[in-house]
């Protein structure tokens, strides 16, 4: 399994390991865990997953350095283990490392190219960089592989978005809700390109709107981007009220003085002025 299948699994059931013939399952605590790690180590110091294991109970206390030197070990007992090197690329992501990171995953794709889980990171981390030709090229490779990874379809939406390729965009977004309908990022962003394009021929408001409440109740309304969405696809359709009502909300759950409040304030202007906001990058 790669790094991104290991946090799934963490994410979906708690810490489920699988060492030596017995299993760690959710009821066990970290020290729990990490006790039984450190005895299977004691008893064979060559085990590598044990350290791919105690590697990832450190990074998930943010402890990154003391992860980065498990994944180093597990890489230096086992140099072709592509786990390693995509485990210890996320820990370099983590510590600002990007070029170090890259390399990571690049290195642990050459080793096992039919895993899309480390395109798909490699991916992130591009965007992250803004290098987003790149980073598509990557999401479409994870979709090569696995042509319903939704997650994969929407970040790659988004990137679509912010060069302008909106048909495109939309189109991933459909993609993305279909595979998984309860992703809520992905109503947000549909919502997001019908409400506010510069181009006339994407903007929907009555659909915007739908999209919007959606991604605000899947969310249970505690996401300020789609509660500002849902303003912004009311102003699209014209009930400058209800886009007022919701950009009020939405305010109120910024930190104040933060980059994101001065852009509220300008929407909420325009808002004021009985006037929609066009917007170029979802």
């Amino acid at each position: 399994m790669a790094g991104w299948r290991l946090t799934k699994i963490l994410c979906a059931g708690g810490l489920c390991l699988v060492l030596s013939g017995w299993c760690l399952g959710v009821d066990q605590s970290q020290r729990q865990t990490l006790e039984r790690l450190n005895a299977t180590i004691q008893q064979n110091p060559r085990q590598v997953d044990a350290y791919l294991y105690r590697g990832l109970i450190y990074q998930d206390r943010g402890e990154f350095e003391r992860a980065r030197t498990e994944f180093e070990i597990a890489i230096e007992l086992d140099p072709h283990n592509a786990d390693a090197y995509s485990l210890r690329a996320i820990v370099w992501q983590e510590l600002g490392k990007l070029d170090k990171a890259e390399a990571d995953f690049s290195r642990a794709i050459k080793l096992d190219p039919q895993d899309a889980s480390n395109y798909f990171l490699r991916g992130i981390l591009r965007r992250q960089r803004g290098e987003l030709k790149l980073a598509i090229a990557d999401w479409n490779e994870t979709l090569r592989l696995e042509p319903q990874n939704a997650e994969a379809l929407m970040h790659r939406a988004l990137a679509l978005g912010m060069q302008e390729k909106f048909e495109g965009a939309l189109k991933d977004c459909a993609a993305a809700l279909r595979a998984d309908p309860q992703l809520y990022p992905v109503w947000q962003l549909q919502a997001w390109i019908r409400g506010t394009c510069p181009q006339s021929k994407f903007r929907d408001g009555p659909r915007a709107v739908m999209a919007a409440r959606k991604a605000c109740e899947l969310s249970d309304w505690q996401d300020s981007l789609a509660i500002e969405t849902l303003a912004a696809a009311y102003a699209e359709s014209g009930d400058f009220k209800s886009a007022l009502r919701y950009q009020n909300k939405a305010m109120t759950m910024l930190r104040p003085g933060s980059g994101p409040v001065a852009d509220a304030r300008l929407r909420l202007k325009l808002y004021e002025s009985q006037k929609p906001f066009r917007d170029v990058t979802p």
